[in-house]
């Protein structure tokens, strides 16, 4: 399988370096559906990755043998619509973004481009086989945004062990190296929590008044809340995080209705008019969260927030909901 895997690979590189070249792409242009030829001119290809414009003026760009990022770059408006769809609605230059998990940095790029404070967007990532892509990323778009080699967890200043994979959603931080699979290399990486993240931030810039912070941990969602007691408590504060299709509890929103006492919100892409849903139990998930290899976005914040007041609007039609 990984012979298969890296025979794609080379495969997929040769054809993008194939189909640029100025010969090559007019033979074939005609032949190409519209979307393919869209990106392929609008991709640049150099040394084994591909670049492609997100809006805004950022750009982001990844290997073109990563099989994650490659199979959705040909129409990258169409990944995670609802988080592009919420940043559109509520990023502004008294924004302070943490992108917790930030894996290449796809939305530490986009949000970069909008606030232009990279004191006020934050990329963490501790898995260092990703990490100079994102820093690579954190380069091309002008240091638009901060790059944290860091866990986040409860603690500050901890080590903890990491069982890394070049594949971000397999890859796990671990209370204790003998946790971590015996086929994964371990490393250990320090953590920080949101509280101090949030505190340096606003050291540095004081006008902050809303904080959004997106959770992609990879199972260390709640032990990262615990960690965001003085954040949390701020009335202005809105949660972009993953509840995984795996997890049929759904422990990361009972936790933020139950203990956290937060609202939690479901903007619902999965057909063209697009709906926008208070989510009141985790019984009601069931019906979104469909395929357990797949992790689905949702949005928490505080009963009378500017988020809550714009989101209970859209549920109420009160306030329209549009496609990006």
């Amino acid at each position: 399988m990984d012979s298969l895997r890296h025979n794609l690979s080379n495969w997929r590189v040769g054809m993008f370096r194939w189909l640029q070249t100025s010969s090559v792409l007019a033979r074939v242009k005609p032949l190409l559906p519209d979307t393919l030829k869209a990106f392929i001119k609008k991709v640049v290809v150099s040394n084994g990755c591909a670049r492609i414009e997100l809006g805004g003026g950022a750009v982001f760009e990844y290997g073109l043998r990563d099989n994650y990022w490659h199979p959705v770059a040909s129409d990258i408006r169409n990944y995670e619509p609802e988080v592009r769809f919420v940043i559109d609605r509520f990023v502004d230059g008294q924004t302070l973004f943490i992108d917790a998990g930030a894996n290449l940095g796809i939305w530490s790029c986009y949000v970069g481009a909008k606030i232009r404070s990279k004191q006020q967007v934050i990329a963490i990532e501790p898995n260092s086989a990703i990490l100079p892509c994102l820093r690579r990323n954190q380069e091309i778009n002008g240091q638009s945004f901060t790059v944290l080699e860091r866990a986040v967890w409860k603690e500050s200043r901890r080590t903890l062990s990491f069982s890394e994979n070049e594949h971000h959603e397999s890859s796990r931080l671990h209370f204790h190296e003998t946790d971590a699979p015996g086929n994964r290399k371990v490393i250990s990486v320090s953590t920080i929590s949101i509280d101090e993240i949030v505190q340096d931030a606003l050291r540095h810039s004081p006008q902050i008044s809303k904080v959004i912070v997106k959770l992609d941990v990879e199972g260390a969602e709640i032990s990262a809340l615990q960690g965001a007691n003085v954040a949390l408590s701020g009335k202005n504060v809105l949660l972009l995080y993953e509840d995984h299709g795996r997890d049929i509890e759904s422990r990361v929103t009972n936790f933020l209705l139950s203990e956290l006492a937060f609202i939690v919100y479901c903007v619902d892409t999965r057909s063209p008019q697009w709906t926008v849903w208070q989510v009141q139990d985790t019984r009601e998930l069931v019906h979104v969260k469909t395929s357990p290899v797949v992790g689905y976005n949702f949005f928490a914040c505080k009963l009378g927030s500017v988020f809550d007041a714009e989101f209970r609007a859209m549920c109420e039609g009160r306030s329209r909901v549009n496609a990006v």
